[in-house]
């Protein structure tokens, strides 16, 4: 009986590094093959929002690298975050697509406000029924997500200022 239980083992551990090798091998072949990690493209999610002047918005159509801010109207770290994004915007305008999500139910008229107020000449778009936030499990505002076509979406929670951001851009984004 002692021998069976051994003999048993034995032929689970065989089958058992056999089939870990098998996974390991698959694993290296798709980490390692530049023709399967250059061709991936990722997407955002299949909605479609209205900015303020209620021009539609496929989020799963955007090809370009682009930043989009989730945030609220009344949010002080929001605020400066536009204002920052207003500046990279300036600087990065042919590189970079920039999209401002408000998340519930806003004023257009008051997000119009804050638009001219802060000279944003980038697309605010309301998020009504945060569809799009849980989507993309956005839960802290600020938040930033930097998104690329041919790379996995990056998030970044809570304010960024100007230098860390284009850092980031610069290292995750616009390479």
């Amino acid at each position: 009986m002692k021998k069976l239980i051994l003999l048993l083992s034995i032929i689970l551990l065989i089958i058992s590094f056999i089939i870990g090798g098998v996974v390991s091998l698959i694993i290296s072949f798709k980490n390692n093959n530049p023709a399967i990690t250059s061709e991936q493209e990722y997407f955002l999610p299949e909605l479609t929002l209205n900015d303020l002047e209620e021009e539609k918005i496929k989020l799963k159509k955007i090809n370009q690298p682009t930043i989009l801010l989730f945030w609220l109207p009344q949010s002080q770290s929001c605020q400066q975050q536009l204002e920052v994004l207003t500046t990279i915007n300036d600087t990065y305008q042919n590189q970079l697509q920039i999209l401002a999500v408000g998340i519930g139910a806003l004023s257009k008229t008051e997000l119009r406000k804050i638009a001219k107020e802060k000279s944003i000449d980038f697309p605010i778009v309301i998020d009504q029924q945060a569809k799009l936030t849980k989507k993309l499990q956005i839960n802290t505002i600020p938040t930033l997500l930097l998104y690329h076509p041919r790379q996995e979406k990056e998030k970044l929670v809570g304010f960024k200022n100007k230098q860390e951001l284009e850092q980031r851009l610069k290292k995750d984004l616009l390479n």
